[in-house]
């Protein structure tokens, strides 16, 4: 990896479009994509777009295609690499004859997020950015759309870098005390320093504590519905996702396993999970491993659908219990059947006449954090497991100044969460978290 010219199609391979983009990037990526070109690509301008026919290699010349060819030098490319982009028609056929003739030429086909490894090694994107552009490719609604682009510009980038950069500050001047004490390096202000690094545990505070909207709006909000058996579970998820996704009968324990689907709801990423119904016995040892999943995944949840039957007296106290700590809804279903429930709810529905399924959805769209265009929050768990680390090392790190530790000792607190913040940026990264992020991008990224 990272070594040769790298070739693949940049667009979408799924189905027919009017255009289609193959990439090439290497020290030889010019030279190479000359060979199947009719115009003589190595003396092209950088960045301006040339009409040219694309041929086989080789002495047949067979024309294969005509399209838009643009030349990128290096260092000005996305990759600090040279690059050519030939954009051909669309369809399955073109674009992947004029790789298969490349690959001929000498390139080789790229890895996974290739292209976007080789920028973050060659400094022109920061690790990041990296993910942003992984979460603007798979962001399902628009408020991760903005999310991500907000980081792909470099927002958190920038927070992390300069509270990073602040640390390492004090590290050199601490440093060069203690290397040179005879040479006149001015001491440090002890209660200067604690005032910054004061500052500096509130803003990973802040962005830890913030860290989880970031993370809902990439991945979505986690919703469990959960209930007695029979009591609208599955019919309810059908009529959110206004799909068939889940058996419905009359027949009590029907779902055996948790069932997972996504859907948009008012402009926001949601999870639903359809679960097994809760009841206090049963020798049906499918059932009992399907409850047990069902509070499991209750107890992960970001918010749950508690569903009360509306026409019955009797409802399970084990329920209305369960996980009573996560925010939650209480769901007063069968509203078209008279009422009996003697129990407190948020909002009655039916899914058999719609009464309360837009309220409801509107409910749980409220529990969704949305984006804030002047924001930047954390993207993933990765991103926060790192502020989390770094963040005892801080509060570590403070102790030791207002208690007068020696300069070694402190020293080594700052170095753990100089560390990690690089970490999270990019700066002494691993090799195998590197490839492994990286390893989750689409070919020809």
């Amino acid at each position: 990896m990272l070594e040769g010219t790298i070739v693949a199609i940049s667009t979408s391979t799924m189905g027919i479009g009017a255009i289609s983009i193959v990439r090439l990037s290497g020290d030889k990526a010019v030279e190479i994509a000359d060979k199947i070109m009719s115009i003589d690509l190595l003396n092209v301008k950088s960045r301006v777009m040339s009409h040219a026919f694309l041929h086989v290699a080789g002495d047949s010349g067979q024309i294969i295609d005509d399209g838009l060819v643009v030349v990128f030098r290096a260092p000005n490319s996305f990759t600090k690499e040279d690059v050519v982009e030939v954009n051909c028609h669309g369809g399955m056929m073109s674009a992947n004859t004029l790789v298969e003739e490349l690959i001929k030429c000498g390139a080789r086909m790229a890895e996974a997020g290739e292209f976007s490894m080789r920028a973050f090694v060659n400094g022109s994107i920061m690790l990041t950015q990296a993910e942003a552009i992984d979460n603007i490719i798979h962001s399902k609604t628009k408020t991760a759309l903005l999310s991500a682009a907000n980081n792909l510009s470099g927002g958190l980038s920038l927070k992390i870098r300069n509270i990073r950069q602040t640390l390492v500050d004090i590290s050199a001047h601490i440093l060069a005390i203690m290397d040179f004490p005879d040479e006149g390096v001015d001491e440090i202000s002890q209660h200067k320093t604690i005032e910054t690094i004061e500052q500096v545990e509130q803003e990973i505070r802040g962005l830890i504590d913030n860290a989880d909207k970031g993370i809902i709006i990439n991945n979505g909000l986690n919703v469990a519905i959960i209930g007695s058996p029979n009591v609208g579970k599955s019919s309810l998820l059908n009529a959110l996702l206004q799909d068939e996704r889940a058996i419905v009968t009359d027949a009590a324990g029907t779902t055996r396993d948790v069932i997972c689907e996504q859907a948009n709801i008012g402009g926001a990423l949601i999870n639903f999970a359809d679960t097994a119904g809760v009841r206090g016995e049963t020798d049906d040892e499918i059932e009992k491993i399907g409850i047990d999943r069902t509070k499991k995944k209750a107890m992960s949840a970001d918010l749950i659908l508690k569903l009360f039957d509306y026409s019955s007296t009797a409802y399970d106290e084990e329920i209305l219990n369960l996980a009573a700590d996560i925010p939650h809804i209480i769901v007063a279903s069968k509203s078209d059947l008279p009422k009996k429930l003697e129990l407190a709810y948020d909002i009655k529905i039916s899914t058999k006449n719609g009464e309360g399924l837009d309220d409801l959805q509107k409910m749980i769209a409220e529990f969704a954090p949305s984006a804030d265009l002047n924001d930047s929050p954390v993207a993933n768990t990765r991103q926060k497991a790192k502020l989390l680390q770094a963040l005892p090392c801080v509060s570590n790190l403070l102790d030791m100044l207002k208690n007068d530790a020696t300069l070694d000792c402190v020293t080594v607190e700052l170095e753990g969460a100089i560390t990690q913040l690089g970490e999270i940026i990019g700066e002494n990264v691993s090799d195998d978290i590197v490839t492994s992020i990286f390893s989750n991008f689409c070919v020809g990224k």
